[in-house]
């Protein structure tokens, strides 16, 4: 419940979210559109209605916000179904967007019931892997779309849910929530399939790990698309594109096509994005240079059968009763209707009760961090075979002027999380901060404590895992002062648990035996440049792990003569600081398959 009430609240804030389509980012965009068509279109007819009006500054405003569109009584009618709706749009509806994952499982439960399941664990997604994913799920989430559409006009039954859409008589961007909740529910249910299933067998055959919600929000294929002029599409600005563009990707003119009251442009272009779908099932139109100007609404006798909100709600369901009983007596049409609703129920509730509990079915923690799981979560992660955890160490330390004190902790935890989820069955404890830091502390801002504190922290943490039933307790420290009190706690709880079945590792390879000056080498930086504390390396990774901790001026006290850094960092950058990682990443998941291969 708190998921639903925390997405209908966020739905009320249509212009803030990049997620919204109505983001104030996007209709600027569209009113940049807006002002090149006003003052560059070529069929005035359709733009203005007017041949003769003039092209000024003046006229473009009043013709952007023109009275007779934005308070129109049709208008003020989508205006507060927005807000009445919008637990029913971006509440309720958006929990099938929780059941998608049920339809991945499914998928590589089935391939891998099939054709076997595959060997090694889940690694994250490449950059050429999240493109082609994006682009993969943006393909089956628009036909999903453009399907229900197309089923919304052939069936009479479901096309009583859906006019009330088609009942707008002006359109504006809030045109778009005017959509009745079965219109809504069959495009979440059939969406939500179609983007489970395919994102389920990219899963399956690349072996890679990617979040549902990475890919929904925002999606760049769905980000571009709403910057260049989505909200035209409900809009009475005319943009058509090229012809050739127009048979690729559906330009807001054609979708005003289809809210026409003529009788020509019924049941056409029914895509979200691309018109392909519409050409292959045969409801693509093409706007003509000289399209005449044509209204909006269901039909020219009666345009919006809607007097006021309630009615949008109530009267869909006695115009699908009406079509559903015709030709049958009414007691077989209720049998069947009742049937309908209980099969239905039933299947909604799979649908809202797997969703809810997808993480708990699958026995996969919702993050790899113990400290954003709640104890019995984390019982319930430990329970199905998760019994290795990281133990990570940064410290607080200066890093040059250009980079925060924080450097080390916002690396070791983005390193740490990559290499649990490559090594599987992998929590990561929180980051500890407080480490060995004397050659630093001429600096402001350095903590250092000593190597016994910090070695008595260590072993009192790995202590209370082994005491909880972990078999695996990895060290992990992004800096040299971090090394020999992880080796020198490892060997001592090694010793005396011997047989005990749990063992303790000081992941060494991460920091010593990455390979990251030879990579560097190769691609043609001296050692000069490479250099080391807060050099390319270090501020490459804090480029990737937390940009907004590099300083692109920093400030140099008065009298400071330097030595706080060394390398040339300002040649660093984000592609040299993912190869950084990969190749700590790397060095560290050997190490530690190697352990627990090795492990009795």
């Amino acid at each position: 419940m708190e998921e639903i009430w925390f997405r209908a609240l966020n739905a009320l804030n249509a212009f803030g979210a990049s997620s919204q389509r109505t983001y104030f980012l996007y209709l600027i965009g569209a009113a940049i559109l807006a002002f090149g068509v006003y003052f560059l279109g070529s069929n005035r007819a359709m733009i203005t209605g007017d041949k003769s009006e003039p092209r000024s500054l003046g006229n473009f405003f009043r013709y952007l916000f023109n009275k007779d569109v934005f308070l129109h009584k049709s208008s003020q009618q989508d205006y507060a179904y927005f807000i009445t709706n919008a637990f029913v749009h971006y509440g309720i509806i958006s929990t099938y967007v929780l059941t998608a994952p049920l339809f991945a499982f499914t998928a590589i439960a089935l391939l891998s019931k099939t054709l076997g399941v595959p060997e090694g664990t889940l690694a994250a997604a490449s950059n050429y892997q999240m493109i082609m994913l994006s682009i993969a799920f943006a393909l089956l989430y628009d036909f999903g779309a453009f399907f229900s559409h197309y089923l919304m006009h052939q069936s009479p039954f479901l096309w009583a849910f859906h006019k009330v859409h088609h009942s707008a008589e002006r359109l504006n961007p809030f045109t778009l929530f005017r959509m009745h909740p079965v219109d809504l529910i069959l495009t979440g249910a059939i969406v939500s399939i179609l983007t489970g299933l395919g994102m389920g067998a990219m899963i399956y055959f690349w072996q890679v790990e990617v979040a549902y919600k990475e890919l929904l929000g925002i999606n760049f294929v769905f980000f571009l698309y709403y910057l260049f002029g989505y909200n035209l599409r409900h809009s009475h600005v005319w943009l058509p594109y090229p012809k050739w563009l127009s048979y690729l990707l559906l330009s807001p003119a054609q979708h005003q096509i289809h809210h026409s009251i003529e009788r020509k442009h019924w049941d056409k272009n029914l895509g979200l994005i691309f018109a392909f779908w519409d050409g292959l099932f045969k409801t693509l139109y093409i706007p003509k240079k000289d399209e005449e100007k044509f209204a909006y609404g269901v039909s020219k006798s009666e345009p919006n059968p809607y007097d006021s909100v309630l009615s949008m709600y109530i009267k869909p369901f006695g115009d699908a009763w009406a079509y559903f009983s015709k030709g049958q007596s009414k007691r077989h049409a209720a049998m069947m209707l009742f049937f309908i609703c209980v099969v239905g129920g039933f299947i909604y509730n799979i649908f809202l009760v797997t969703g809810k509990n997808m993480q708990a079915i699958q026995n996969v923690p919702s993050t790899v961090f113990l400290e954003d799981l709640t104890w019995s979560e984390a019982n319930i992660a430990m329970t199905n075979g998760y019994d290795r955890i990281i133990i990570p160490t940064g410290g607080t330390e200066q890093n040059g002027r250009h980079v925060i004190l924080g450097k080390h902790n916002y690396v070791i935890k983005e390193s740490a999380e990559r290499i649990a989820k490559r090594v599987g069955k992998t929590l990561v404890a929180p980051v500890l901060a407080y480490v060995p830091e004397e050659v630093h502390m001429t600096f402001p801002g350095t903590i250092s404590v000593s190597e016994e504190s910090y070695a008595a922290i260590l072993e009192d943490a790995a202590r209370s895992f082994q005491r909880h039933g972990f078999k695996y307790i990895f060290f992990l420290g992004d800096s040299s002062h971090n090394q020999k009190p992880q080796e020198d706690v490892a060997e001592k709880l090694n010793m005396e648990w011997f047989g005990e079945g749990a063992v303790v590792a000081s992941i060494s390879d991460y920091y010593k035996e990455n390979g990251q000056v030879a990579w560097l080498i190769e691609q043609g930086y001296s050692l000069q440049e490479i250099g080391g504390h807060a050099g390319i390396r270090d501020t490459s990774e804090i480029l990737v792990a937390h940009d907004e901790g590099f300083r692109h001026h920093p400030i140099t006290p008065k009298g400071f003569q330097g030595g706080d850094s060394n390398g040339d960092y300002k040649k660093a950058n984000k592609k040299i600081g993912e190869q950084m990682f990969n190749l700590k990443a790397d060095a560290a998941v050997k190490q530690i398959n190697s352990i627990i291969n090795e492990a009795p």
